[in-house]
């Protein structure tokens, strides 16, 4: 009985040790244009909620107009690391790049209705992005 105690409680300690260590091998099942979209719904899904909110007067605009540079900084670096993956990508970085400097400029003028179109663009791509995402495996 205490051999049977013994193998059964190795090889727990060894299955532990495994699901312990998974995370940490540096496998991953998901490409780097998916992680890469993934990144950009992100961007795209946080633009949107700022504006929206920026929009209903919640959000003041120095808050809203740093969150999009930000969000143009990493986009910037996205793109980058894109181009050094020779990934996908490229030309929905360089869209929704475009959408959070149409939205900085409205901003920056008080342009409530050039904000508002904008928005809806914006909010259109981040659906096509769930999409996109929806079809990787």
């Amino acid at each position: 009985m205490g051999a049977f105690w013994g193998t059964r409680h190795l090889t727990l300690s060894s299955v532990s040790l495994v699901l312990l260590l998974l995370p940490f091998c540096g496998c991953s099942s998901k490409s780097t244009a998916q992680k890469n979209l993934e990144e950009l719904r992100s961007w795209a899904a946080t633009a949107e909620l700022n504006i929206e909110e920026w929009s209903r007067g919640h959000v003041p605009e120095k808050f809203a107009l740093d969150l999009l540079q930000t969000i143009h900084t990493k986009l910037a670096a996205l793109q980058k690391k894109s181009k050094a993956d020779s990934e996908t990508g490229l030309r929905e970085v360089d869209e929704l790049d475009a959408q959070i400097k149409a939205l900085n400029a409205a901003i920056e003028s008080h342009n409530y209705s050039a904000a508002t179109s904008t928005l809806a663009r914006l909010s259109s791509q981040r659906q096509q992005l769930d999409s996109l995402l929806q079809k990787e495996p």
